[in-house]
């Protein structure tokens, strides 16, 4: 790092331009081999101690495709919650929404609430439409023994550009004995209202199930709800 008082020094050491009877007429200039030396070794340093000005800082650009993969974010879904419903905090990370959906008034207790249950796993994930109810129909089973499937109804339809499949089936359900969760017993009359609506950006998963009076008293709000559906 060049020290104060360096360059009066170099200039010291530098004999007189004057002496090597160099001038501007178109004359052979000669200078000794130690001069030249002298002469680039203090050119350089007097560079060196001129601090180049700091680049500035890059734009605010906005978010573009990446060139790699094309890729953009994922847009979220959005809709209109119903009015007489809960949303709360889901139990499950893979839970996008979560609502608790009141029994139908008159019932005085003897029909208990149904639970809607959101999912998104993002763009190229979740599965194909007919792989995810077929999982839904196996979590139902049929008095007579026939397969869920067989007797579930299916509409595809379109909501805002959006392709949506729902899907409406009544069952009982086995009950379950997972580890780490609490024994649930098989309970009857039970029915699953489902809707799966694809984006861009992946599937969205909605599923309504409980006591077959509760998801039928919610149907319109359920309707209303995902007719509310759009992206930004």
């Amino acid at each position: 790092m060049p020290t104060p008082g360096m360059h009066a020094r170099l200039r010291l050491r530098i004999p007189d331009l004057r002496d090597a009877r160099c001038t501007l007429l178109p004359e052979p200039c000669t200078i000794p081999p130690d001069m030249r030396t002298l002469i680039v070794v203090a050119m350089s340093v007097a560079l060196g101690c001129r601090r180049a000005p700091p680049a500035p800082d890059p734009p605010n650009l906005p978010f573009a495709p990446s060139a790699a993969t094309g890729t953009v974010p994922a847009a979220e879904l959005t809709w209109t919650d119903p009015p007489a419903w809960h949303r709360v905090t889901p139990r499950s990370p893979m839970r996008r929404a979560q609502y608790d959906v009141p029994a139908p008034t008159g019932t005085d207790g003897s029909v208990a609430g149904a639970e809607l249950t959101v999912f998104y796993f993002g763009a190229g994930q979740g599965g194909a439409v007919d792989d995810n109810l077929q999982r839904w129909y196996t979590q139902l089973d049929q008095p007579d023994g026939r397969a869920t499937q067989d007797v579930a109804v299916r509409q595809d339809h379109t909501v805002h550009g959006l392709a949506v499949t729902e899907t409406y089936v009544t069952g009982s359900t086995r009950g379950g004995d997972m580890p780490g969760a609490p024994t649930t017993p098989p309970r009857v009359h039970q029915a699953l209202l489902g809707a799966i609506v694809t984006t861009p950006g992946g599937p969205w998963f909605f599923k309504l199930m409980g006591p077959e009076a509760t998801v039928i008293a919610a149907r319109p709000a359920f309707d209303a709800m995902i007719q509310s559906m759009r992206l930004p």
